[in-house]
């Protein structure tokens, strides 16, 4: 069952293709160009050889980028309707 809000996030990373996506679910108010960015900071990163931290790195991206598109509001609950742990498929 799809989020009410539609606020999904999917990152996918393929390092045999060489492939990096960032899907948005429609929800979410925040302009391609920053996750343009934070797709462009990943590859950066994966050049370099540093995967781990450069994982991190944009999941807290991410992270921001939600947040601050989509702020709680004050005295609500900040509750999540699936766990944050990472799926590896």
């Amino acid at each position: 069952m799809g989020h009410p809000q539609r606020t999904g996030v999917l990152l996918y990373v393929a390092l045999g293709n060489r492939c990096i996506e960032l899907i948005a679910d429609r929800g979410i108010d925040v302009p391609d160009a920053t996750w343009d960015g934070v797709c462009r900071q990943i590859q950066d990163g994966f050049r370099r050889g540093d995967y781990i931290g450069t994982l991190e790195t944009g999941i807290d991206a991410i992270e921001a980028a939600l947040k601050a598109a989509l702020p709680v509001a004050e005295g609500a609950a900040d509750a999540n309707r699936l766990p944050d742990r990472p799926v590896f498929i």
